[in-house]
């Protein structure tokens, strides 16, 4: 079933809300604080430079910004655990 533009605006703010544990306003607000208000900068702020095992996720799509290729249970480290902390943290 095709949605109307309100209706997926209003599962784009619900997803928002589910996926990160903050009010789709809480990020408005931390937006406007930061005084950013282009799609770009609002991306670029809330990324982190990918650098050694971390990388660049590719185009999968807006929510999806870094990745980390685990071949193995062994690569599930201290480093790995610290960086799924930090982001949920920060979410």
């Amino acid at each position: 079933m095709t949605k109307t533009p309100e209706e997926a605006t209003a599962s784009m703010i619900a997803n928002y809300e589910k996926n990160t544990g903050k009010p789709f306003a809480a990020w408005v607000a931390l937006m406007k604080k930061e005084k950013l208000a282009k799609h770009g900068e609002i991306v670029k702020r809330l990324s982190v430079a990918p650098k050694g095992r971390l990388e660049a996720s590719g185009s999968f799509n807006a929510m999806v910004t870094h990745r980390v290729r685990v071949a193995n249970p062994k690569g599930i480290d201290a480093e790995l655990v610290g960086w799924l902390k930090a982001a949920y943290d920060a979410a």
